[in-house]
């Protein structure tokens, strides 16, 4: 599990450095355990924006639980304003919603996060819902006949959901295609932007899903009781800024780790989960500051004593 981790962003790890690596893990596991506990989590938690978001995971020797019992990968990642990207993993045996609350403790910003009603237990933080997450559920119930799709209900709400992100874009400084064209927004320029210009998007928007006659347990009914049961967490963009409209800084980061669960299919043990959860960490986060993973993690092993956790934090070069 630890090496498909190393495997974040370079497939191909050479055995000399997974050996090293090892080596110089087991030398240093509880020391790198504290990056998770309190470097990169106190550095987290004065985020102004913290995406949430979780997955499965098996673990097979867990007390109390049988073996094909699924517990929960929660990942947590700083927003995209903040000076370094930071993305912690966080290992545990349940789905609970008290899981996030005690992660993100007394923590009073915006967290970002899907339409999970564990997230109702935050009770200091601001929650703010993911567009993406509506829409998707919109493109789920599209016609497989594409002949109905111009009098689809449910293309209409994937058409209504892409004007919110053709004025993201545009507020970010982008063309229709996500190529940046000129420089973005202030948080205080697109407040502005949004109450002016998206907030009618918004009410239009909700105004046409009220009007709907949908019931039952369609996929399209589902698309139009999430957005309707979402809306004052779909709604927070236009309160700040700073809040983005979708959930997929916290979803991308997950999305590897899935990748790599297809390949190691289970943790062994408890301490084997939150092993990987802190070498995710360092990992995920060395990738998204733009550091090499491999020479990072190489970097660590060349060590010759163990230094200080601020040392070795991965939005940074480390010190030999």
């Amino acid at each position: 599990m630890v090496i498909c981790a190393l495997n974040y962003s370079n497939p191909q790890i050479p055995p000399r450095l997974q050996e090293s690596f090892w080596m110089w893990y087991n030398e240093v596991q509880q020391i790198s355990t504290n990056c998770n506990e309190v470097q990169m989590k106190e550095k987290l938690l004065r985020s102004s924006v913290i995406h949430a978001d979780e997955t499965v995971v098996q673990v097979l020797r867990e007390p109390n639980k049988k073996t094909k019992t699924d517990s929960r990968m929660w990942v947590y990642c700083a927003g995209k304003y903040e000076k370094h990207s930071n993305i912690l993993f966080e290992y545990s045996p349940t789905r609970n919603g008290e899981n996030a609350r005690n992660f993100l403790g007394a923590y009073s910003g915006y967290v970002v996060c899907d339409g999970y009603d564990g997230y109702n237990k935050l009770t200091e933080a601001i929650r703010c819902g993911c567009w993406a997450h509506a829409r998707r559920k919109f493109v789920e119930a599209l016609p497989t006949d594409r002949s109905l799709l111009a009098n689809s209900v449910a293309a209409k709400g994937v058409e209504l959901c892409n004007e919110i992100f053709l004025l993201e874009r545009e507020f970010d400084g982008k063309d229709g295609r996500g190529a940046q064209i000129k420089k973005p927004l202030t948080a205080t320029e697109k407040h502005e932007q949004r109450q002016e210009r998206l907030k009618p998007v918004l009410d239009g928007l909700f105004a046409w899903l009220n009007e709907i006659p949908v019931s039952g347990g369609t996929k399209l009914a589902r698309a139009v009781q999430y957005c309707l049961n979402e809306k004052q967490y779909l709604c927070r963009c236009l309160e700040n800024g700073n809040i983005p409209v979708d959930n997929n800084r916290a979803e991308n980061a997950i999305r590897l780790f899935v990748v790599g669960r297809k390949n190691w299919l289970f943790a062994n043990s408890v301490k084997g989960a939150e092993a990987s959860a802190v070498v995710y960490s360092l990992a995920a986060t060395a990738v998204a500051n733009g550091l090499n993973v491999e020479e990072y993690f190489t970097e660590l092993c060349r060590m010759k004593q163990i230094l200080p956790m601020k040392q070795i934090l991965p939005w940074k070069e480390v010190e030999a």
